[in-house]
């Protein structure tokens, strides 16, 4: 099998891996919208997304989690069943940006039901945190927002644990570097939790194009950190030998 086509079915088995957790916050959006018709039915002080919450908290930092446990927990699977590092980096990242947008797809379909729901109570909803849509009907704009900034948290995830994995705890001098596109997205587009900050302001379509540029940089540079990385086939904190290049 050619690195391509190995590369094509990771990325496949990787999505595979991670699919099941949109689905998860499908069915949470449905429920949150049952909720809200209730709530807003017997009580008028409800004015507030309840699925914001989600989709700026829970929605990007899980696929956060995925992404960086993606390298630790799968690189020496597929090393040592003759998959090349590249075609592994390469099918990883493919992997992790369908995830991306698998999610991004989920938080817009919430804020979606949420919306339809309040405007059938005839109640206007109002959103805590900053974001490049005013209004949760602005569906290409929602979309637009969460998927960068998925494709920036899932970006620097992966590089988080592509640095963990080959350099340990000195990995640690790396972090901040590697949350450049995650924090990077949020900034720019001054959006989720660091867009409270407003430093920058910066025309949408620029921001966006600048933020899609910020994940590729960084799922580019997993590549040289993993290309020669030694595979871990042992516990080296409990003495036990057994370290390969694969």
């Amino acid at each position: 099998m050619t690195q391509n086509a190995q590369a094509r079915l990771i990325a496949k088995l990787v999505y595979l891996s991670c699919q099941r957790f949109p689905f998860w916050f499908l069915t949470l959006a449905a429920a949150v919208a049952v909720l809200v018709g209730v709530l807003a039915t017997v009580s008028a002080a409800l004015n507030h997304s309840i699925w914001e919450k989600i989709a700026v908290g829970a929605a990007l930092y899980f696929p956060l989690a995925l992404a960086i446990m993606t390298v630790p927990v799968q690189l020496r699977v597929y090393v040592t069943n003759d998959s090349t590092r590249r075609a592994f980096t390469l099918g990883a990242i493919g992997g992790l940006v369908l995830t991306a947008l698998g999610f991004a797809a989920v938080a817009t379909l919430g804020y979606g039901a949420e919306h339809l729901v309040f405007a059938v109570q005839g109640a206007r909803m109002k959103l805590d945190a900053p974001h490049t849509f005013s209004s949760t009907g602005q569906i290409p704009l929602v979309l637009l927002e969460t998927a960068v900034l998925l494709l920036g948290h899932v970006s620097s995830g992966m590089l988080i644990g592509a640095c963990f994995y080959r350099y340990g705890v000195r990995g640690l001098y790396l972090l901040l570097p590697a949350l450049i596109p995650a924090a990077g997205t949020e900034l720019l587009l001054s959006a989720g939790w660091l867009g409270a900050v407003r430093l920058l302001t910066v025309p949408l379509p620029v921001a966006a194009l600048v933020s899609v540029l910020l994940a590729a940089a960084g799922f580019a540079a997993t590549v040289p950190v993993l290309r020669r990385t030694v595979i871990r086939t042992a516990n080296p904190a409990a003495n036990q030998p057994g370290w390969a290049i694969g």
